[in-house]
């Protein structure tokens, strides 16, 4: 998909999988470290960084590359599954619009030439709650098919 150390010079340093370079915890070192240099960050966190207009210079090449390849993983995704909606949430995407809207450029860019229907992208809107929600709903889903299911079979 590219050459890493020439087109992601601040997030590659030689990992193996996506999973590794993409992970919040990874991202949240490689700004802290960016910025350090300059700034006592005590009192802040990922979401703060992303959020806080002060630093978005300094940061947006390395946000520019976190989203090339969040952008090539959901495009990946898109052309094997060429689902009507895709959904894009997590604490990165919730707290930066810059790195949602690259992703979305990203997506629209990929599939551009690709035949068929291009995908509606939403950013998700549960944050927090969506883990809980999405068992909730599954529950109940496995709850009424079973008694739609079991009712079928009494008739």
């Amino acid at each position: 998909f590219c050459e890493p150390v020439n087109q992601l010079p601040n997030l590659y340093h030689g990992q193996k999988y996506f999973g590794d370079i993409l992970s919040e915890a990874y991202l949240e070192e490689v700004l802290f470290k960016r910025l350090a240099i300059k700034y006592d960050l005590k009192r802040m966190n990922l979401e703060r960084i992303l959020k806080s207009k002060q630093f978005f210079e300094e940061i947006k090449d390395i946000l520019d590359e976190f989203s090339y390849l969040l952008g090539v993983a959901c495009s990946s995704l898109n052309k094997i599954t060429n689902p009507e909606l895709m959904v894009i949430s997590g604490r990165v995407v919730d707290s930066s619009s810059y790195i949602f809207n690259r992703i979305v450029d990203f997506i629209e860019q990929s599939v551009r030439d690709v035949p068929f229907l291009k995908a509606e992208i939403r950013k998700g809107k549960l944050a927090k709650r969506a883990s809980l929600q999405g068992t909730i709903a599954l529950a109940l889903q496995v709850i009424f098919e079973s008694r739609t299911a079991i009712s079928k079979k009494t008739f």
